[in-house]
This record gives C-alpha cells, sequence and structure tokens, in this order.
C-alpha cells in the first residue's frame, strides 16, 4: 500500500473571453452628423464674415442653428392715457427688424421670427405714432427665445429686462404732438408778447381726482406766438396769460393743434385770479357742537338737522351745479367736480364762552374744537379737507379780521354773518394751515327769500338756510381757500359766492331751486361764473 499523497494542481489559467461584437455605426447617420456639422461650421463660418445668409433656408437644412423668437410688442395708448390708465396695450401691425429679417405684429401685438444662432442682432421696433426703438440681443442655445417690448418695462426706462430664455424691452412711447398758435389782447386783437400758455392733462384720472395734472408750460414771442412741443398726446385744458377759464384741447400723436386764445387786457370784469391756490377736490369734515340742553334747531330735531345738512354735502360732487368750479384754476390746475364727506362728529362738549352777544364764541374756540375733534377721530389731511363747524341755534360767535372784528349778530352798523371760511394751523407741528367753514345757525339767517311763496324744500326752514349759506361759503372756500384765489375787488365781499348772494332761480313744486344727486332738492343761491358772465346754477 502506497502511502497517499496530496495530487498536484497547477496554475489555473481561465480561457479568454470572446470579443465583444462591435456594431458598425449607420452610414446614413454618420453622413447626417458630418453634414450637419459641415454646414453648421460653414453657417458660423459666412456669418462670420458678413456672408449673408436665409436663416428660414438654415432652419429647413439645419435646425440646430437657428432659434424661433417670439414676442408681443406693447404701447403706450392715447385711449389709455385719458382714462389715466399708465398699462400700456398691444400694439397692432408694429414692425420688428433683425438684420434681414422682418416680422409684423397681428391684433394681439403677437410676432414670429427665426434667426440664427451664435450671432448678435441689433432689432429695430417701430409703429405709426411711436418713437422707433432699438434693441441690442444675442439668442441664447435654444430652440426658442421670447423677446417682448413692454408691458412690464415702462417706456420711460432705458433698459431691458434679461432672462435665460426671455428678454423684455421698454414699451413703444407715443410721439410727442405739438400745440401751436397766438395769443391776442380780446378787444384790440394785438398781440401779446411773453404772455404764458398753460396745459394741463385732462385725463379720467385728473378729473375724478385719482391723481394731480401733470403741467407743461410756454411763452409767446414778441408778435403772440407760441409753441408747445413734445407733449404727450392726449386731453389738455389751458389757460393764457394767467386768465379765463380753460380751454378745452385735444392733442393727436405725431401731430400740430392749433389753439389760439383771446384774452382780457384791461379792466377785466368779473372774478380774476390773483395768484394763489384753489382746492381741487373738496372733502368735509362736519362737526356738531351742542352741549346737553342746547339743540340745532327750534324743536329740538337734531338727527334731521344733521342728517340734512350731511346729505348736502354727499349729494353736490359730480353735479352740473358743483360742475361751476371746474372754470376755474390754479397753477396745479383746475377744480374738479368732486366733493364728498369724510366723516362726522356731534360733539357735546360745553362751549368755552356762554354763546351770547355779551360772552361770544370766537373764532380761535373754532379753531381749538378742529384741533380736538381731529385728535379724538384721528382725521387725517387728504387734499381738499375742509372742516365744517355748526353750532348750536342761536350761539353767538365773533371773528377777528385785518379790518376787524365781525360777529354773527348785528354790531357797530354790521350786519353780521351767518358763516364765514378761514384757515387754520390745525396743530402745533402742522406747516400747513387747513381751511374751515363755521355757520353760526342764528335765527336772523333762517330766512330765505324763496320762503315767501314756496315751502321749503324739506319742511325744515332753519335747516334749508343753513344749508344755503354753508353752500355759499363751499363755492367760496373752494375758489378762495388762502386769501389770493378768485374773487373781484375786494376778497372780503367779491367772492363768487358774494357777489350772487340775493341770487335765487326759479323754485320747483317743492320749493328747491336746484336738484343735487340722488333727486334730492335744495333751495340754493346762484355762483358767479365768468363763462356765464353773470350769477349762474351751472
Amino acid at each position: 500500500m502506497y502511502p497517499e499523497y496530496p495530487q498536484y494542481i497547477g496554475p489555473y489559467y481561465p480561457p479568454p473571453m470572446p470579443p465583444t461584437p462591435r456594431r458598425r455605426p449607420n452610414m446614413a447617420l454618420r453622413l447626417g452628423v458630418s453634414v450637419t456639422a459641415m454646414l453648421l461650421t460653414l453657417c458660423v463660418a459666412l456669418c462670420g464674415v458678413g456672408v449673408v445668409v436665409n436663416p428660414q433656408l438654415v432652419a429647413r437644412l439645419v435646425p440646430l442653428a437657428a432659434v424661433h423668437v417670439t414676442g408681443t410688442i406693447y404701447g403706450q395708448q392715447v385711449a389709455q392715457r385719458e382714462a389715466g390708465a399708465q398699462t400700456p396695450s398691444p400694439v397692432v401691425g408694429a414692425t420688428i427688424d433683425c438684420g434681414k429679417e422682418r416680422a409684423r405684429s397681428d391684433a394681439k401685438g403677437h410676432y414670429s421670427l427665426t434667426l440664427l444662432r451664435a450671432r448678435a442682432y441689433s432689432c429695430d421696433v417701430s409703429a405709426a405714432h411711436y418713437a422707433p426703438s432699438a434693441i441690442q440681443f444675442s439668442p441664447r442655445i435654444s430652440s426658442a427665445y421670447q423677446l417682448d417690448v413692454g408691458p412690464t418695462v415702462a417706456s420711460t426706462s432705458a433698459e431691458c429686462a434679461v432672462g435665460a430664455m426671455r428678454e423684455t424691452c421698454p414699451a413703444l412711447a407715443l410721439v410727442g404732438s405739438e400745440l401751436s398758435g397766438k395769443v391776442t389782447e380780446g378787444r384790440s386783437s394785438a398781440p401779446i408778447a411773453h404772455a404764458t400758455v398753460d396745459c394741463w392733462d385732462d385725463s379720467s384720472a385728473g378729473q375724478a381726482g385719482l391723481q394731480p395734472p401733470t403741467r407743461y408750460s410756454t411763452t409767446t414771442d414778441t408778435q403772440g406766438h407760441y409753441t408747445l412741443r413734445d407733449t404727450p398726446p392726449g386731453p389738455y385744458l389751458c389757460v393764457a396769460n394767467q386768465q379765463g377759464s380753460p380751454q378745452q384741447v385735444d392733442l393727436a400723436p405725431a401731430t400740430t393743434t392749433t389753439a389760439d386764445f383771446s384774452v382780457c387786457g384791461s379792466n377785466c370784469g368779473g372774478a380774476t385770479f390773483h395768484q394763489g391756490i384753489v382746492l381741487h377736490t373738496f372733502t368735509a369734515y362736519i362737526i356738531f357742537w351742542a352741549p346737553p340742553g342746547r339743540d340745532f334747531e327750534p324743536g329740538g330735531d337734531n338727527s334731521r338737522f344733521e342728517s340734512l345738512t350731511q346729505q348736502y354735502f354727499a349729494d353736490v360732487g359730480g353735479t352740473s351745479f358743483y360742475g361751476l368750479l371746474t372754470q376755474y384754476w390754479d397753477q396745479s390746475g383746475p377744480v374738479r367736480n368732486v366733493a364728498a364727506v369724510g366723516g362726522t362728529y356731534v360733539d357735546t362738549q360745553s362751549y368755552p364762552h356762554a354763546g351770547t352777544r355779551a360772552n361770544p364764541l370766537t373764532d380761535d374756540d373754532i379753531s381749538a374744537e378742529i384741533s380736538r375733534v381731529r385728535k379724538v377721530k384721528g382725521w387725517g389731511d387728504t387734499p381738499g379737507t375742509t372742516y365744517v363747524v355748526v353750532t348750536a341755534y342761536n350761539v353767538q360767535e365773533c371773528a377777528k379780521y385785518s379790518n376787524g372784528t365781525t360777529c354773527s349778530f348785528p354790531s357797530n352798523g354790521n350786519n353780521g354773518f351767518c358763516a364765514y371760511h378761514s384757515f387754520v394751523l390745525p396743530d402745533a407741528t402742522a406747516t400747513e394751515s387747513l381751511p374751515y367753514i363755521y355757520a353760526a345757525d342764528n335765527y336772523d339767517c333762517g330766512y330765505l327769500p324763496t320762503f315767501n311763496d314756496n315751502p321749503a324744500p324739506y319742511g325744515d326752514q332753519q335747516a334749508d338756510s343753513v344749508i344755503n349759506s354753508l353752500s355759499h361759503e363751499q363755492f367760496e372756500v373752494v375758489t378762495d381757500p388762502m386769501t389770493h384765489g378768485w374773487y373781484d375787488g375786494d376778497p372780503s365781499t367779491g367772492e363768487i359766492g358774494d357777489k350772487c348772494e340775493t341770487a335765487f332761480g326759479a323754485t320747483d313744486w317743492n320749493g328747491a331751486t336746484v336738484t343735487l344727486n340722488h333727486g334730492h332738492g335744495y333751495v340754493l343761491q346762484e355762483e358767479y361764473s365768468n363763462l356765464a358772465g353773470g350769477c349762474a346754477y351751472q
């Protein structure tokens, strides 16, 4: 028997793996890629040396070399400016030229272009009545690119907003208009040299008092001729030589419009402008001040008195009656047919004086009352803010003026007043005064000539009389809030309410001379109108 020995096994070498079969590339594909590369290289080379290549043809032959550019062209619109809108609208028929490629916007402002990649373009955008716009851009490495002209970038901007696959440039701006004409003296027709011509845009937003108008000004030459250039198209109100009522002018894009002015040279009648300010809108904050035991009229129906007074201020704005004021203006524009009630407050705090003839209230008491109530109510000072203070029946008040003291009761040969308007610094920190109206609500003021043969419109003679006094002062505070506004001669007697305080028109079946909003009638005096040349209701 032989001893067992381990079997010798030599090193193991695995057999070689069979080779992986290799696919032969498709000859058509190889040829296509080669042709594409050659054409793309040729296209770039030709573009680089300035040889003109038709992008449409290249797009068909070599899709990778072309980019599809789309977008929308927006521009300012005259109709939108008239409505006070700032967002531009799509422009129909606008042309965009990028090199030799051109497209025209459709009814929605859309356009499309096929351009070559890897080159910079200078595109010109143009449309009738719009200033041309130049855009520099390079299509990105993509099959599509968006290039918009507006609306999110205003036409006043000089820069485009650039994104990854999109670029937004300023909207098109309307070409400016031109206004020209001549300013002459009304009687002699002689030209007026160096006269100022002022125009304010008269958009719907401006008419509604939602935004202050922009003023455009120029002066006449030695022959009375003027030219106002590069004015945005739209409606305007214009005056010449700081006189007269605003003249309406409509300016079309890229057009010269003629407007001549005939003004008064000397001895001008009616209300004239004294370089002060007007209230372009009116907002009444009404304070009914009656301590316990004091009423606003005989019979003690305070709620009816307060309701009728507030109703008048809410009814008057936007009417033909209040529209009479729109013929008056200052350097910032015309008065707008806008009036409203900002707030009311019934104050039962005691008077600081007895309110008798021996111990009357003063205008300082009225000013202090306005300041106190403003803090209590938190009333702000918006444009056109006017405070209205009405005290209880037969409370007496005296006010200091430059020519002395005047009271609500007859004294020293003075017949007294039923109401007045003035202005006050609302608090110690204020820098601008606010106008206010005070109504005395006295027995002597509870009569109007229409009551002789006609009823009071609401069967409330005292309330109707006080409302007439408030209306008188409202029209005066709008046209002459801080003195130096509109009046004839002496501002204490020549404001537009003073000139017509005894002029009442025909009454209706209810005793009213004027019907305002919501069909509410009131017995109100006429107001002076330069356009009518006398007292009028509209």
